[in-house]
């Protein structure tokens, strides 16, 4: 496990009086001669963090560490355009308002402005950013002495925050030791940290990790065109469809049909398409929390790719329910998929790049994928419904036996 001992340091809890063994900057004692960069992005980038906001201050954006306490405690950047009304899931005590999301912008070196509206962290699959440092098949040549002498020069360095008081300054939110490197956390690196560290240090000693993502590339940073070229596929159904699934409605809106993750809260909160031909006072087993209505039921009816119209009278349906049924070969350990994980991270990756219709991108009309996971040598991709076609998409693009789709929906019997 990484020793990230200088994360709450970085994370702007030196406001409580500084952290204990912290060295401050030491005059003449850099990590590395030269300018150290302050890149700004060229594009919109994707923060997933806690914006946190005190009574008559502006809204933070943490990167970094947060402390575990009620309200919370963190700091960073400031983030420019928030707004709290169209944040769902915020939570406010002691005069801090806070909530954790995925939120897309533009960083300047300085500042985070909001481009697009905020998913909470609940409600989102998060990306994969798999490094293959990180693989304890790829072990860094530097032994422990060495990196952490490397890692007292760098706490000693002038651009290290050893005492932040103006996060527009600050890059650095943590650093530790972890499979033979030097890691380095900071809050945008478009290569140029990366390569500074590389032409001080040598290759291979400081791996640099960036909080914050460029939309529509690779954990490593290079551009990726998609998972698979194409379009990807959205099947309908003109027979009947069925599914397991919790039902919700908020208060004077319309009732949803939730085929994804549900947050295990009261009242639950979950997002799914609109479900037509609805009506609480047809079924059983509904309960309503704070002005939510929910069941879980299984639905029958016709998926048109957008909506989901109601045909026969709703199931009420348990979480232990073994429906619908797993495929096959997720449940035979002894003989997993051909692809080993390292891939199949980097192929999520691929995935999450991609321009597809996802559960992230909030417009439930034009979403097909729920979420996605490796699994017993396979990736395994949800989606509302799959006639065959999104299998083969996948399967054209990265071979058969790569990606295992699952369908919420299947033909009704």
């Amino acid at each position: 496990m990484r020793t990230l001992g200088r994360l709450l340091c970085a994370a702007g809890l030196l406001a409580l009086a500084g952290c204990a063994g912290s060295a401050g900057p030491g005059a003449g004692a850099t990590a590395a001669p030269g300018e150290f960069p302050r890149p700004a992005a060229d594009g919109e980038v994707l923060a997933q963090a806690t914006v946190l906001q005190k009574d008559g201050e502006d809204p933070q954006l943490c990167l970094g560490a947060v402390a575990d306490s009620y309200p919370p405690l963190c700091g960073g950047p400031p983030i420019l355009g928030w707004d709290w009304a169209v944040a769902e899931q915020a939570e406010t005590a002691s005069g801090v308002t806070w909530g954790s999301y995925a939120i897309t912008g533009t960083w300047d070196a300085s500042a985070f402005t909001v481009t697009g509206p905020p998913i909470p962290l609940s409600l989102y699959d998060p990306l994969a950013q798999f490094d293959p440092r990180h693989d304890p098949a790829n072990v860094g040549p530097s032994d422990d002495s060495t990196l952490l002498d490397l890692q007292e020069r760098l706490h000693t360095a002038e651009y290290y925050p050893a005492q932040i008081t103006d996060w527009s300054e600050t890059l650095i939110l943590g650093d530790g030791l972890e499979n033979g490197y030097l890691w380095v956390s900071v809050i945008y690196d478009d290569g140029s940290i990366q390569k500074f560290f590389d032409d001080q240090w040598g290759e291979g000693v400081v791996a640099v990790e960036s909080a914050l993502r460029d939309v529509g590339t690779s954990a490593e940073g290079t551009h990726t065109e998609g998972a698979a070229p194409g379009e990807l596929p959205r099947p309908t159904s003109v027979d009947e469809l069925t599914g397991r699934a919790t039902v919700l409605q908020e208060e004077g809106g319309q009732p949803t049909v939730c085929f994804g993750a549900v947050d295990a809260s009261l009242p639950p909160q979950c997002g799914g398409p609109v479900v037509t031909g609805w009506d609480w006072a047809d079924v059983e087993g509904a309960e309503t929390i704070s002005g939510v209505t929910s069941g879980m039921y299984a639905v029958t009816g016709i998926w048109d790719g957008g909506v989901f119209r109601l045909t026969q009278p709703a199931i009420p349906a348990t979480r232990g329910d073994p429906y619908p049924a797993q495929d096959p070969r997720l449940l035979d350990e002894d003989t997993p998929g051909p692809t080993d994980e390292a891939v199949l991270l980097q192929r999520q990756d691929e995935l999450h790049a991609a321009d597809y219709d996802h559960a992230a991108n909030g417009d439930w009309s034009k979403i097909t994928i729920l979420g996605d996971g490796p699994e017993n040598g396979y990736l395994v991709l949800d989606v509302i419904y799959d006639d065959g076609s999104i299998q083969r998409f996948f399967d054209d693009q990265w071979g058969a036996g790569v990606m295992i789709v699952q369908s919420a929906l299947r033909p009704a019997d």
